[in-house]
């Protein structure tokens, strides 16, 4: 028995990447699980797969995710009780399919729970998945419709929205929309170098498809700007095409930590009680006081974890330390904090990572990154370190997130160990060179290769350069949200994305909150910390926000008549 169009209730999903398809996979696995087909939902994508993301897609094996197998899952309709290993149970299960389609797969990473595999592997997973939500929706008669298409503007008209999009030089719409949530993902900075004689020399990161080009990167070059993950994919993938030399610079010349041993970490002073108490009494925290505060903790446990090496038996009565001393490690030669966070030299600090990280034995876990894990230990509904952030003045949101948001991506988006040995045996063989302290890009005239300039006056010259600097935090590059905020149905932190309510990611207006427009993704930061810089917090937010959504459509008065598919592409 079908629907009357009144019974209907319209969703659109704007953006089938990572962020798209696990909120999908939450609200089809919602209706699915109580037999409901009152929603209609329409999925809105610019490229043409469906489920992996723009940056997940036609990537070479040396692109790697930076986080192990079995903590990249969650997208799994049909099962309400899938959790983070659900990735690695795809892998235990195709893994012989994958090997066999993919030559560079080696079955045995595959099937490991700490192993790390090429990015568009999990790229392939969520394409897959992707078509299992759209293959249960229809199964269960779940009206369910896709369109490879841009969405060039939302409308808003009291609490029901319209969605335009261009197609053959004319403008469409439909109409009609209850909820509408925005998944469309990173905003790109601006250039670095805005014109070349030949653009083919100097391009953006993504896609990398230009550094997969043999016959234009073999025996050059390589200048990569920027020395996070997207410059470590660079780096690989040049290297892969046959360059010469890739020389890896941004202005701190800072790379990711490595991702190395942890243990559950009991904080005993960075608590939320003794931030609560600050609040209390003086409104705010500061950002001063956070650094104290973990300064506090971390010197606390390495001070502690020495002293129960030279006597165990002083804290035979203290259950903090003895668990301090007996869950965790830290090298001999361990740096100082300093030296981790404002290295001196790039490689030596990457070279000491790699040190620690073989050297920790395998039940233990290495203090610093234990601390900073258990900063997204989940209380009473929000991370940890998401409540000590929406504590903060909208002064100290900005400082953090102009200064030291970047600090933090290198020790909680770290790389995975096998790629930081390898950038050091690239380094010991002279194919790379990190340096520091980039300063600008241009165009040589003489030369007609491009000039890098250095803060200590000196010039780096490369055949072909990449921008690896990557997002950027200010919504007004992205057409959509520069159009939504022109409308006053959005509004720009001052801290970098959009300002949303940090529980239900409803959009601010002009207004107030949006009773229609929800984002979830990249755009969000600003607002709320609660979505970290990697693919779990995407697709935890993700999840959260679709039953949210379910659950107050479900439970809505009877709505407007929603007409046919057919009916509503008008032209504008």
């Amino acid at each position: 028995m079908s629907l009357k169009p009144n019974q209907l209730s319209r969703v659109a999903v704007v953006g089938s990447g990572l962020s798209g398809t696990s909120f999908l996979s939450g609200l089809v696995g919602c209706l699915h699980r109580d037999q409901r087909r009152d929603i209609e939902i329409h999925v809105f994508e610019t490229s043409d797969e469906f489920g992996p993301g723009i940056y997940k897609t036609s990537l070479p094996e040396t692109c790697f995710l930076n986080h192990e197998n079995n903590s990249m899952g969650w997208v799994a309709p049909n099962d309400p009780d899938a959790g983070a290993d659900h990735y690695f149970k795809y892998l235990e299960i195709n893994a012989e399919r994958l090997a066999e389609e993919h030559e560079c797969l080696d079955i045995s990473v595959l099937k490991d729970p700490r192993g790390y595999t090429p990015r568009f592997v999990y790229g392939k997973y969520l394409k897959e998945q992707f078509y299992q939500i759209e293959r249960l929706a229809k199964s269960q008669k779940i009206p369910f419709f896709k369109h490879r298409v841009k969405v060039e503007q939302i409308t808003i008209f009291e609490k029901k929205a319209s969605i335009i999009w261009k197609e053959n030089d004319q403008l469409k719409k439909q109409d009609g929309f209850q909820r509408i949530i925005i998944t469309n993902g990173h905003c790109w900075k601006k250039p670095l170098l805005k014109y070349t004689k030949k653009n083919s020399i100097f391009f953006p990161v993504y896609p990398i498809k230009g550094l997969m080009d043999r016959d234009a990167i073999a025996g050059k070059r390589v200048v990569v700007i920027g020395t996070g993950l997207s410059g470590i994919d660079a780096v690989f993938t040049a290297i892969r095409s046959g360059a010469e030399q890739v020389i890896l610079t941004s202005r701190s010349g800072r790379m990711r930590s490595v991702r190395a041993p942890f243990a559950k970490y009991y904080r005993k002073f960075f608590t939320r009680h003794a931030v609560k108490q600050i609040v209390e009494e003086r409104g705010k925290i500061t950002l001063s006081q956070v650094t104290d505060l973990f300064l506090r903790e971390y010197t606390a446990a390495l001070e502690t974890y020495r002293a129960y090496k030279q006597n165990p038996e002083q804290f035979k009565d203290d259950t903090w330390s003895s668990y301090i001393g007996q869950k965790f490690y830290v090298p001999d030669e361990h740096h100082n904090l300093n030296d981790l966070i404002f290295p001196d030299d790039p490689v030596v600090r990457l070279r000491d990572d790699v040190r620690e990280a073989e050297s920790c034995p395998p039940d233990k876990g290495l203090i610093w990154r234990s601390i900073v894990k258990s900063m997204y230990d989940i209380e009473k509904g929000l991370e940890f370190f998401d409540y000590v952030y929406q504590q903060l003045s909208v002064e100290d949101k900005i400082v953090f997130m102009k200064k030291m948001y970047r600090l933090q991506l290198n020790f909680t988006a770290a790389m995975p160990l096998p790629s930081a040995k390898r950038l050091l045996a690239l380094h010991q063989q002279g194919k790379l060179v990190v340096r520091k302290g980039f300063e600008s890009i241009s165009n040589d005239t003489n030369s007609g290769l491009l000039r890098v300039e250095m803060n200590d006056g000196t010039s780096v010259y490369a055949d072909i350069g990449v921008d690896a600097t990557g997002y950027s935090k200010d919504m007004t590059h992205d057409p959509l949200y520069r159009h939504l905020i022109a409308e006053g149905e959005c509004v720009a932190h001052p801290a970098g994305g959009i300002a949303i309510d940090p529980i239900t990611h409803a959009l601010l207006t002009d207004d107030g909150l949006s009773s229609v427009l929800i984002a979830i993704g990249p755009a969000t930061i600003g607002s709320t910390y609660v979505l970290k810089p990697d693919s779990i917090g995407n697709s935890e937010s993700a999840l959260r926000i679709a039953k949210q959504v379910y659950t107050v459509l479900k439970e809505r008065e009877a709505v407007e008549p929603s007409a046919k598919l057919q009916d509503s592409l008008v032209n504008v």
